[in-house]
């Protein structure tokens, strides 16, 4: 009986990394996670458009966001790229999808093939069909977009971010930054100076449900100063209790009230 399964061809990015870099900046505004429904929308599009899930597919194979079903997750390379954008973590997000790994070992500091011998590479290397024409399009566009080739030679020796790139990057990081974290005061100002505070309220996955923290107004230096050494380690340990009683609903306590009557 003849065998009639279709050759499958090899995963690789049909959208430009900057194109899935300015996704993840969208993103950004919607939490750490995302329904498909909600990021298609904050996309001007929709989960059954052409242009989504290719999108979505891209910045997975690009190591941005991770999927769960039907959930979308920033991955800690994205944060990265949002908050600390640098041309390693840019190189390394670059090389993520496997077949670019291997282009790079055996093209880096070489001439890259042209026109069409760069796409029959690609066929060679298991994109079928006419895919392989757009996938070598893709590689391009998103090499010279990060830099990466020059006079037609993949190279990294030049680690500098363009400096026009880094203004635009920096405007949109304190922009995002502004809108995760909001900070705001929230006591009645008509109260004495002991019982009014600084509330900072930080957004979840859950609509309507932030998490707070609430420090007094007119702290002396040294307060602040051990209170963020405080929150460094034992914000940390609290949400490490608040995961393990998660794990563990039967329990009616959390652990650091384990001493309570």
């Amino acid at each position: 009986m003849e065998d009639t399964k279709k050759a499958k061809s090899r995963p690789h990015p049909t959208k430009s990394w900057n194109d899935c870099r300015d996704m993840i900046y969208t993103f950004a505004k919607l939490g750490p996670k995302s329904s498909f429904e909600d990021l298609a929308k904050a996309l001007n599009t929709t989960v059954t458009s052409r242009l989504f899930r290719p999108l979505l597919s891209s910045a997975r194979q690009f190591g941005m966001v991770d999927l769960s079903g039907d959930t979308v997750v920033q991955t800690p390379l994205a944060k990265d790229l949002l908050f600390n954008d640098s041309f390693e973590l840019r190189l390394q997000s670059f090389r993520s999808p496997k077949i670019y790994d291997e282009i790079f070992q055996k093209y880096e500091g070489s001439a890259l093939p042209s026109g069409d011998k760069f796409a029959m590479l690609l066929a060679q290397m298991g994109i079928l069909g006419k895919a392989s024409n757009d996938a070598a399009a893709i590689f391009i566009e998103s090499a010279n977009q990060l830099g990466l080739i020059k006079n037609g030679i993949l190279d990294i020796s030049n680690t500098e971010i363009p400096k026009s790139e880094l203004a635009e990057t920096d405007k949109l990081e304190e922009k995002h930054e502004d809108e995760l974290i909001v900070a705001t005061i929230t006591a009645d100002k008509t109260q004495p100076d002991n019982e009014r505070y600084h509330q900072f309220e930080i957004p979840t996955t859950i609509a309507g449900k932030t998490a707070k923290i609430a420090i007094p107004t007119g702290l002396s230096d040294t307060d602040l100063d051990f209170l963020s050494l405080a929150f460094n380690s034992l914000v940390k340990a609290f949400i490490d209790n608040l995961k393990a009683h998660n794990a563990t609903p039967a329990e009616n306590t959390l652990t650091t009230n384990a001493n309570e009557n």
